[in-house]
């Protein structure tokens, strides 16, 4: 029922919007001004089990006790790309996924104008993709990479998809390929679930840079940025209430006005580095990507992330290996005990209680995690591919943040996830 009710409106608006363009399309393809496409992914998915919920991103649905569904990785998508002359042009994207919070606004990937200055350097201003990783482009085009889903260890942590802001591209030839440099300056806003709450992120400055040279058949790409999280002094979103119960509790357990302080956001600055590199050769398909995230906030702990993916295409067919992981690099952080006051009982369970749900609290954000996949992509026509892949997961105790927690696991889980793709897209 939940698909009807989320996912359908926005799949029908989807359909609705493209078959409309189309006599657009027909109207100005004389002066090819507008050029439109579509892309999408009818996912089948049976995964998590009855504590921990599969979900693809942080903003999606999650997916509990080993059912099978077409929510969690289904996607459709519609592509304007507009060129007015021969300097100015842009884009504008569509994609209808079901999310912790549906809406338009949200489901607008791209909207952004684009001006080249001269044959090496061109600026945009708008809604983009977060460039950062190596399907920065084509995150939710499944047909553009082997596999089901991009891996979760690498590209779900980070829960920024689009950015608002401005940037400069230069590039050149070098060699036998093409370097590009990029420098963005941005903002961003996303909407995660954690334990059926809804909490609101917010980038309030980011800025990025990223270096890539690319050829026929390789791709290289280094890429930094500094962001901005949230309101320095602030609790971390979703907190604040259980701050402020800390703080009344402190004239018994003194300690819980230094917990409280642990859940504010007192260093916002927040470092991403990321290399990555690609080799496609028929019959090869080889790719591996490894960042590390710097942050000292103890609600969004560091971490170190990579996968390395590997497949060999015979015929219109291609099996891959795909190894991925996610490790945090602090140690995890045990809260004092409260107190055990004997002539109050009522008053120490009360206590205990508010202790082990601000444990809970850091604990659900704490991740880490190896996953070893294998699947296969056959290639059915030249735009349309069917995949069916099998993952398999351990995750450390208290540290599954990349699931939806019904209750922080205190030992390590093992979850097998299994899904089948059917991608297209229409040009």
């Amino acid at each position: 029922m939940k698909l009807f009710q989320r996912f359908v409106p926005l799949f029908l608006f989807l359909t609705l919007l493209y078959q409309s363009s189309l006599g657009m399309a027909q109207e100005v393809s004389g002066k090819k001004m507008f050029r439109f496409s579509s892309f999408g992914t009818l996912a089948l998915t049976r995964g998590g089990d009855d504590n921990l919920g599969f979900r693809g991103d942080l903003d999606r649905e999650s997916l509990f006790d080993g059912d099978w569904s077409f929510v969690p990785d289904s996607v459709l998508g519609l592509q304007m790309d507009m060129q007015f002359g021969d300097r100015l042009g842009g884009a504008v994207q569509f994609v209808g996924k079901d999310r912790a919070e549906d809406s338009l606004k949200n489901s607008l990937e791209w909207a952004f104008l684009r001006y080249r200055l001269s044959p090496d350097w061109t600026i945009r201003a708008g809604r983009m993709g977060t460039d950062l990783f190596m399907l920065s482009d084509y995150r939710n085009v499944g047909f553009a990479y082997l596999w089901t889903r991009p891996p979760p260890e690498f590209y779900t942590p980070l829960a920024f998809a689009n950015r608002d802001g401005v940037d400069a591209i230069w590039s050149s030839h070098l060699g036998k390929g093409t370097l590009r440099a990029k420098l963005a300056i941005n903002t961003s806003q996303s909407t995660i679930s954690v334990a059926d709450t809804l909490i609101d992120l917010e980038l309030k400055m980011s800025v990025g840079a990223t270096i890539s040279w690319e050829t026929e058949h390789w791709q290289l790409k280094f890429s930094a940025s500094e962001n901005e999280f949230g309101q320095e002094g602030n609790y971390f979103p979703g907190t604040a209430p259980l701050a402020d119960a800390l703080l009344q509790a402190s004239v018994i357990w003194p300690e819980a006005t230094a917990i409280s302080e642990r859940l504010k956001i007192n260093k916002p600055k927040i470092q991403y580095y990321a290399v990555g590199a690609s080799y496609i050769a028929n019959p090869w398909h080889i790719q591996s990507e490894i960042s590390y995230f710097a942050s000292d906030m103890e609600v969004y702990p560091p971490s170190v992330n990579g996968y390395f993916s590997v497949g060999y295409q015979v015929g219109s067919v291609t099996p891959f290996i795909l190894g991925a992981f996610i490790e945090p690099r602090k140690p995890r952080k045990v809260l004092p005990e409260s107190p055990v006051l004997t002539p109050a009982p009522i008053i120490t369970e009360q206590l205990a209680f508010l202790r082990q749900t601000t444990q809970t609290v850091f604990d659900s954000t704490r991740i880490g995690q190896r996953s070893v996949s294998t699947g296969l992509r056959w290639d059915l026509r030249y735009n349309l591919a069917l995949k069916a892949q099998w993952d398999h997961s351990w995750i450390d105790g208290y540290s599954g943040g990349l699931w939806d927690i019904r209750s922080v696991p205190d030992t390590n889980q093992e979850i097998d996830t299994f899904s089948v793709n059917l991608n297209f897209v229409f040009r």
